[in-house]
């Protein structure tokens, strides 16, 4: 058996998807391909200390998201400037970096993907020291906009448009401050979008 290790982490709150079949997948997947593998599940709770301390524990090849961009989010930024891959499997209600990369949200295929063991470098956007960005990230109304997403309970693309129209309601026009390359521009927008990527989850 390939004594590398795979490393899922399923955030079990991600989207509204079933995923009472998602680990009998995994499990037969990696029988499948000789493939040694540890789930870890998400709750809410420290889960960037504990999965940092998983990793340190099982020195995993590559780390697999099962979940939303918040999930692919939370194990980056544990792995970036590393040697260890990031895989996907798209659980989210968007899915924005899946999309991005063509990654089918059909579970089968999106292990179909990883079990093929393409890979690329991505460049990260780094925000404050202590955010990254590997697909998009604004602020003004979509930020206000998922803010709105994540009070709510609910989840997947009925959830979104909820927020989408609550937002509208509110939305402002704002000042921003840009320095580029020693040069300042002031900017009045509703939006601006650090852009890893050419386009939503959404579309």
């Amino acid at each position: 058996m390939n004594q590398q290790p795979f490393l899922f982490v399923i955030n079990p709150k991600s989207g509204n998807s079933n995923k009472s079949k998602l680990e009998g997948k995994l499990a037969l997947a990696c029988v499948e391909h000789d493939r040694k593998y540890t789930i870890f599940h998400t709750t809410g709770k420290d889960d960037d200390q504990k999965l940092q301390k998983k990793v340190a524990e099982l020195k995993p090849e590559t780390i697999i998201a099962c979940g939303g961009d918040g999930t692919v989010n939370l194990v980056a930024k544990i792995i970036i400037n590393t040697e260890i891959k990031l895989g996907i499997i798209p659980l989210g209600s968007a899915n924005g970096l899946a999309n991005e990369l063509e990654i089918k949200d059909n579970i089968d295929d999106a292990l179909l993907t990883l079990f093929k063991n393409k890979t690329l470098k991505m460049d990260t956007i780094r925000i404050n020291e202590s955010h990254i960005c590997l697909h998009l990230s604004d602020v003004g109304f979509n930020a206000n906009m998922i803010k709105e997403f994540e009070k709510s309970e609910e989840r997947g693309m009925m959830a979104y448009a909820k927020s989408f129209f609550s937002s509208l309601m509110d939305k402002q026009t704002t000042n921003f401050t840009i320095k580029v390359n020693d040069q300042i521009h002031e900017i009045d927008a509703e939006m601006i979008v650090l852009a890893n990527a050419s386009s939503y989850g959404t579309g």
